[in-house]
């Protein structure tokens, strides 16, 4: 591996001077951006920071809001839920994409970017719900009651109130849900 990054970084008028592990005595990318030029690289990777972006935006939101009912609203099922999530994620990939190519050719969105955003988004959705849900149902009651005493609406306690306190949850979360998208 050292050979090989050693090699690339040398000036390629000078590559064999010394032996493959000499070390280079500066700094040459000059290979790494012929490579991508020819490889014609740009287009591919705004495909990928698009498809990552989109399907880390669509998770969130659904995670979300489908946290801020199960978690707020503590409802009876909140169980069964987290489990079906838990159930949901364990899925391969692979199992998922003969139902996501049919329904994409259904809504004709077969051979978009959007269709495989969304298809990841829905995909990573249900581990994000599962962690967005257990850090909104760890909050304390206290805080959540005294801003309903107050009068805050739920628009206003999910604004001012939740998404302030996890906000370093949901930034984890998106970092981690791109790099998966885009791996």
């Amino acid at each position: 591996l050292y050979a090989v990054l050693n090699y690339s970084l040398k000036n390629p008028f000078t590559e064999f001077a010394g032996t493959i592990f000499t070390p280079a005595k500066s700094v040459h990318i000059v290979r790494y951006v012929q490579a991508w030029k020819e490889a014609n690289l740009t287009p591919l990777f705004w495909n990928s920071v698009f498809i990552s972006g989109a399907a880390t935006i669509i998770s969130l939101l659904f995670a979300f809001f489908i946290s801020f009912g199960i978690g707020i609203g503590r409802s009876k099922h909140r169980v069964k839920i987290m489990a079906a999530c838990m159930v949901a994620f364990a899925i391969p990939q692979e199992a998922v994409m003969f139902p996501g190519y049919k329904i994409s050719r259904y809504l004709n969105l077969y051979g978009t970017q959007i269709a495989v955003a969304i298809i990841l988004g829905i995909l990573y959705a249900t581990f994000a719900t599962f962690l967005l849900t257990r850090v909104i149902s760890d909050l304390p009651k206290e805080t959540i009651e005294a801003a309903q005493i107050d009068g805050a609406s739920s628009f206003q306690l999910l604004r001012k109130i939740i998404v302030p306190i996890i906000k370093p949850t949901l930034l984890t979360q998106a970092a981690m849900i791109f790099i998966w998208c885009w791996n």
